[in-house]
């Protein structure tokens, strides 16, 4: 099954027929996603099913900070106060659909860059029958 390139989440997006099973990301995504968006609390990106258009993964990125005193020893040195991180907020992908990833680079990130060299990309996708 072939999925779309990650993109920012849109008003039109259908939401309500997303299930990853479990509950809560469930109704965070369809209550709260689009709310997020466009209060830039988090930027929420999904891929989508190619043929149907279906969304079949989404990922919630916000901007956070770490106090440098928090961090082992070693990794305060020459780090500012406070340390600027990404912080993963939620992430869900369709129940039955399992992806593969890579440290590849693509055109655009799924999960973002972690802090070393490089995003976490989407590379392959397959899907239950169902």
């Amino acid at each position: 099954m072939a999925v779309t390139p990650p993109r920012p989440l849109a008003e039109g997006d259908d939401r309500n027929l997303f299930d990853c099973g479990r509950e809560s990301l469930n109704i965070w995504f369809r209550r709260h996603a689009w709310a997020n968006q466009t209060s830039e609390a988090s930027r929420v990106n999904i891929i989508t099913d190619a043929a149907s258009g279906r969304i079949v993964g989404y990922v919630a990125l916000s901007a956070a900070q770490i106090e440098r005193a928090f961090l082992p020893r070693p990794q305060q040195r020459n780090r500012p106060d406070p340390v600027p991180v990404t912080f993963l907020g939620q992430l869900a992908e369709r129940q039955c659909f399992t992806f593969r990833l890579t440290r590849r680079t693509v055109p655009m990130t799924f999960c973002g860059n972690l802090g070393t060299g490089g995003g976490v990309h989407l590379r392959t996708a397959r899907a239950c029958s169902t």
